[in-house]
């Protein structure tokens, strides 16, 4: 997709949060993290007040990032909350390690049935796999033999690759 890089981009979200978190550090953000009983005034001048390790404390800022997902406390209080949508698929995942001998030059993409099949590759012979299937999966892989019912699942026809995969 862009000239003189091979390949796609696949970091994996830590990997990802922590590059943005470092930068953020450099250029003069104050990141605090493992604080519990977060309170955000919104305004102009917003605070945050939290507590860490026994004490609290108070910033005062021009930017609140509170980068702790869709149901986020940081959210709430400033009253962002995410539309709330039946589902319409589910979606499985699971970090594979050993994929020695499996092409890591194609991300890999698969329909077959009623769900897809994603392979994305993390370098050293890992890459992340996804089942997404639609309402009827929602159970699937849950429970005792998630995993097995997972890899199972992963066994699709048309990558070649598919037995190294679920091995």
């Amino acid at each position: 997709m862009i000239p003189e890089i091979p390949g796609s981009l696949n970091l994996r979200h830590p990997t990802a949060c922590q590059a943005l978190l470092d930068v953020a550090a450099r250029t003069g953000a104050t990141v605090v993290r493992g604080v519990s009983g977060v309170t955000v005034t919104p305004g102009a001048a917003p605070t945050v007040t939290y507590a860490i390790d026994g004490d609290t404390a108070e910033l005062r800022a021009s930017l609140v990032v509170g980068a702790d997902g869709r149901n986020s406390t940081v959210r709430k209080q400033v009253g962002i909350m995410p539309e709330r949508q039946p589902p319409m698929s589910y979606i499985a995942g699971l970090l594979l390690d050993g994929l020695d001998g499996v092409p890591t030059d194609h991300d890999v993409v698969v329909g077959e049935g009623d769900r897809f099949f994603l392979l994305f590759h993390q370098g050293e012979a890992r890459a992340r796999a996804y089942i997404c299937s639609g309402l009827s999966g929602q159970h699937e892989f849950a429970g005792p033999q998630a995993t097995e019912r997972f890899l199972a699942a992963c066994a699709v026809s048309t990558y070649p690759w598919a037995e190294q995969v679920t091995a």
